[in-house]
């Protein structure tokens, strides 16, 4: 029988042929003397019209597809274009969260987030008709509020996983309002990696109806449970010193030192450090009010455009005799002294030191030229920098106020222990008695004259006597200066003992250190101590459920050659149990999580102070009404970049689609 024929003659695609032949379809051909050669029977067949159409309907037909066939390529490929377009929708609303930028204008259609999308179509043109259609209900803004939350949640997914295979971690939290008076707690946590390194990450914003230490205590809670990091394994809390977070009855660290006794307080170094260099600058009238002169200077330049130009002109002038006297010329401006800005002090002395003498003609020039108003207050400042005892104050005040910034910005790293802060205050505190001396006083008045006279000033002198109240002195004799050195050595030491009377006072005596100093001793020296059975994780069992001794771990830890005779420290210990094989470092799993503990405590609250830099970029005054829910998501996308930049944007898009099922008829079923 002919295969083609055949075929086509039981798919019933030879109806219309009248001249078949049923002998090459049904029955078979038999007659083989007849089949070969030109004249045989195969070959009048094979150019019959019968085979030629079975052949032809046979191409036709499996060429074809069925009409379901058809409709669901159309539909794979409408999704395969929806899919497309979601994806540019996720990544521009990620770029978006990423840099902090807003989402919408004025109206949606002037958003940065519509306008983007009309730049990206130019490169996917199926986004602008695909936008154009009906499906376009996916650029609202509850569908942005639902992609920043997937956004926001996958990235605190990845940062807490890691927090939760720590053993142990530490809290801190710091508040301030935003742009519409709203109590916003910035809530952050610290834990130490397999690496034995600390990271502190902000988990995001909390407003609180209040600030008292039971709401922000519930509210520290709240946060934990929401996060599954149960309240066990919280060894420290950091907060700054006021009295609704510090106090010891009714303040938030105590609240949760009920429930958690073992999570240790350490208020936050930092904010010490900004203390104790306030306080030092109260202790001299004549330095408190040489720190005021500046800080009005500063308040001048910013009122005024006049005099902040003048300045900068006399300055460019200063620098280049026979330029142009382009105002566009660098200058160091003075900027005003904020009581809540850590490292504004240092810098504003400097920049009036280095440009006395620009100052004093800026002013000069100020009394003549500049409005009543400003002329006023300028001929008034100009009297007061004449003064060669500013020249002194502020001289003073720059070699204390130094090493207490220093001290401020190395405890604002997120790597520094609570052991390298002590070690750090001590030595600030030694730099600070070696500048005491009487020797070293002498070169700073030696300085100061010689700036005096370069700058034209009157030689120092003493200030008019006053006789002090009789309460201050009684039937004695008050005391008088002899000289103008012994009146500014004075005032340079009062200012020096009150720094190191308050570095002892806030940071090396501080009650919330001395669970920690016992701890640390006990790992630098050797000797266990009873403070240990206060920590599970210091005297439970090992995986085989038989308690090891610290005391031997310790004991054994000690006699290794990268530790013997060598000088101990945290981060010398960290790096000894980094550099072990897996097998060796199981044999120290206690050390470990002694050193963990101590690593683990916040030396500041740094962090928290970071991201309320973040908050101010994202909830301006154009910005709002922003929700609390919207505005924590876009913070801990735009804080984390290097995080969010890890997220995989089809694992976003495949929870987006499974969350409704209408979506899965748009776009499909993603695999990831």
């Amino acid at each position: 029988m002919c295969f083609n024929c055949m075929r086509a003659s039981a798919a019933n695609l030879l109806q219309s042929v009248k001249c078949s032949e049923p002998v090459f379809m049904e029955t078979g051909y038999s007659n083989w003397r007849k089949a070969a050669g030109r004249t045989g029977r195969f070959e009048s067949h094979q150019t019959s019209t019968c085979h030629i159409l079975a052949t032809k309907a046979l191409y036709n037909l499996q060429q074809s597809k069925p009409v379901t066939t058809l409709l669901s390529q159309q539909i794979s490929a409408d999704q395969n274009i929806a899919q497309k377009c979601l994806k540019v929708i996720f990544t521009t609303i990620g770029y978006l969260a990423r840099q902090g930028l807003a989402l919408r204008g004025h109206d949606d259609a002037d958003g940065n987030f519509t306008q983007l999308l009309r730049v990206r179509s130019l490169d996917v043109p199926e986004v602008r008709s695909w936008l154009e259609r009906s499906t376009s209900r996916y650029t609202h803004h509850s569908i942005q509020d639902e992609m920043l939350q997937l956004y926001g949640d996958a990235t605190l997914r990845r940062i807490l996983d890691s927090a939760r295979r720590s053993q142990s971690f530490a809290v801190i939290v710091d508040g301030t309002q935003d742009i519409q008076r709203t109590e916003q707690e910035s809530i952050c946590i610290r834990w130490v990696d397999d690496d034995i390194e600390p990271h502190e990450d902000f988990v995001g914003f909390y407003a609180v109806d209040g600030t008292t230490g039971v709401t922000l205590a519930k509210c520290v809670k709240d946060c934990l449970i929401r996060y599954q990091l149960p309240l066990e394994s919280l060894r420290a809390q950091t907060y700054d010193g006021a009295s609704n977070m510090s106090g010891a009855y009714n303040g938030c660290q105590a609240i949760i030192a009920q429930t958690q006794p073992l999570a240790s307080y350490v208020h936050c170094s930092a904010h010490c450090s900004a203390l104790v260099a306030s306080a030092a600058c109260l202790a001299s009238p004549m330095v408190r009010d040489s720190l005021q002169l500046v800080n009005e200077f500063g308040v001048l330049c910013n009122a005024s455009g006049k005099f902040k130009l003048l300045f900068a002109n006399i300055a460019s002038c200063d620098h280049d005799i026979d330029s142009d006297c382009a105002s566009t010329a660098p200058v160091r401006n003075i900027k005003p002294l904020c009581p809540t800005r850590w490292l504004v002090r240092l810098p504003a002395v400097n920049a009036t030191l280095n440009q006395y003498e620009l100052i004093l003609k800026t002013l000069e020039d100020a009394q003549s030229s500049c409005s009543s108003e400003v002329s006023a207050r300028a001929a008034s400042l100009l009297r007061r920098f004449q003064d060669p005892a500013t020249v002194m104050s502020l001289t003073v005040a720059r070699n204390v106020i130094e090493p207490l910034e220093s001290l401020n910005r190395s405890v604002q790293s997120e790597r520094m222990t609570v052991a390298g802060m002590i070690q750090a205050t001590r030595t600030v505190k030694t730099h600070l008695q070696n500048i005491r001396e009487e020797i070293k006083f002498d070169e700073v008045f030696a300085a100061v004259e010689s700036t005096v006279k370069k700058l034209e000033l009157e030689a120092l002198s003493l200030p008019r006597r006053r006789r002090p109240p009789a309460r201050y002195t009684g039937p004695a004799e008050e005391y008088q200066p002899n000289s103008t050195r012994e009146y500014f050595r004075v005032e340079y030491v009062k200012m020096i003992d009150v720094a190191m009377q308050q570095l002892d006072l806030r940071i090396l005596q501080c009650p919330g250190l001395l669970r920690y100093q016992e701890l640390e001793a006990v790992l630098m020296s050797g000797q266990v101590t009873g403070v240990v059975s206060n920590y599970p994780e210091l005297t439970s069992g090992g995986r085989d459920g038989e308690c090891r001794s610290l005391q031997t771990e310790l004991d054994m830890f000690r006699t290794l050659p990268a530790v013997k005779d060598k000088p101990a420290s945290l981060g010398a210990y960290a790096r000894v149990l980094r550099s072990m094989l897996p097998d060796m470092r199981a044999m120290f799993t206690h050390v470990e999580a002694l050193l963990r503990l101590l690593i683990v405590t916040p030396a500041s609250s740094a962090t928290a102070e970071r991201s309320f830099s973040g908050l101010r970029r994202l909830k301006t005054y154009l910005r709002s009404t922003c929700g609390q829910r919207r505005l924590n998501d876009i913070a801990v996308c735009h804080v984390h970049k290097d995080v969010l930049d890890a997220v995989e944007v089809q694992q976003l898009m495949r929870e987006f689609i499974l969350k409704r099922d209408s979506r899965a008829a748009v776009f499909g079923h993603i695999l990831v």
